[in-house]
Parts: C-alpha cells; structure tokens; sequence
C-alpha cells in the first residue's frame, strides 16, 4: 500500500528512473521512522542513567540527519532537540563526575573530614561516567573542572585548619588568663586572711605587711 501511494505521487518518468527514485524514496522514509523511533529509547536510557548508551544513539540519529535525511525541514527541530539533550548529557555527567570523584554533593559542600572511598568502588562508578564523557569528546574538560574544585577543597581546607588552630591557640591564652587572675584573687584573699587573724591576735603586721 505504501508503495502504491509513492507511485501515484512520484510524477511520470523512465521505468529505471522512477524505479530508482522510488527505492531513494522509500529508503528516506525507512530512515525516517528509525529516526522516531530512536527518541523515547533515548528518554528511557536517560531515566536509567544510562547516558553512554543514550549518547550512542543520539550520535547515530545525528548522524542520518546530517546526511540521508538532510535537508528535511520537519526533522529541523529534532537536531536541535538532539543537539539540546547532549548538552543537558555533558552537564550532567560533568556534575556526577565531580561529585563521585570527590565524594560529596556539591550542594552541600566539602565534608570537615575528607572521606576516602574504596578504589574499586571508584572505579565501577567513574568508568562509565568517563566513557559517556569521551564520546562526546569533552572528557579533557570534566578532569579540568575535577583539578580546579580540587584545589578549591584544598584551600579551604587549609584556612579551616589554620583558623581551627589559632582559635585553639586563643582558647588556652583564656584559660591561662583566667588561672592567673583566679590566683591572684586567692593570694589576696589569703593575704587579707593572714592580716585578719593577726590583728584578731594583736600582733602587729610586719613592715613590708603594712
């Protein structure tokens, strides 16, 4: 039936033309419905996660819209969709990179104490994450933005340790000074006691008392 509709829309021509442009027309349209078909599978693979495998068939979609279905106007808005949720992929995937190598939610900051996480765990988290980054060609910049927050987690680590000590150093200054007032309170209180009980004896105090 398709093919009977294709013929009565192609226009008169050579038995070997209209044969031909009947197979290129029925090639684009095969190509075309692979094409729509491919989009809930991508959302599907994006809501498991699985972003090298969504990736992978973006790439292939993109590719057919690039060439065999190129110049189809309705498909116009499908690249941009595609070309949208790569870029929506590579921020996300930059994010889990930072947040799995690191080992914190970003939103919630750097812990007090550094948290070390088991290599192989590392390992079976990263890799697929790296994978998706490297297919799209920007695994150079999700490493550069892991050094940078790095040195971030590092600087800030050091000025709460420096501050932590010299608030410690504070501290035991208070303590000192509140030790040596409270003992010249008692040596005076002790004084005053002595000259007390002397006077109660009526013997007067010495000279360097007085």
């Amino acid at each position: 039936m398709r093919t009977a509709a294709l013929r009565a829309c192609l226009p008169a021509a050579p038995p070997a033309a209209f044969e031909a442009n009947l197979e290129a027309v029925e090639t684009r349209v095969r190509l075309l419905h692979a094409v729509w078909r491919t989009q809930p599978t991508i959302q599907q693979l994006l809501g498991a996660g699985d972003f090298p495998g969504a990736l992978e068939l973006i790439a292939s979609s993109q590719q057919l819209l690039d060439t065999d279905l190129a110049g189809v106007a309705s498909l116009a808005h499908l690249s941009y969709s595609l070309r949208e949720t790569k870029a929506s992929i590579q921020r996300t995937m930059n994010r889990d990179l930072l947040q799995v190598a690191l080992g914190y939610d970003l939103d919630d900051g750097p812990p007090s104490v550094p948290v070390e996480a088991l290599g192989a765990d590392l390992t079976s988290k990263l890799a697929p994450i790296a994978t998706g980054l490297l297919r799209l060609g920007v695994l150079h910049d999700g490493l550069t933005e892991l050094l940078e927050q790095q040195k971030k987690d590092v600087r800030a680590l050091v000025k709460r340790t420096v501050r932590e000590g010299l608030r410690d150093v504070d501290d035991r200054k208070k303590v000192i000074a509140a030790a040596a007032a409270g003992a010249e309170r008692a040596a005076a209180a002790a004084a005053a006691a002595v000259q007390a009980s002397l006077a109660d004896s009526g013997v007067a105090p010495a000279a360097d008392e007085a």
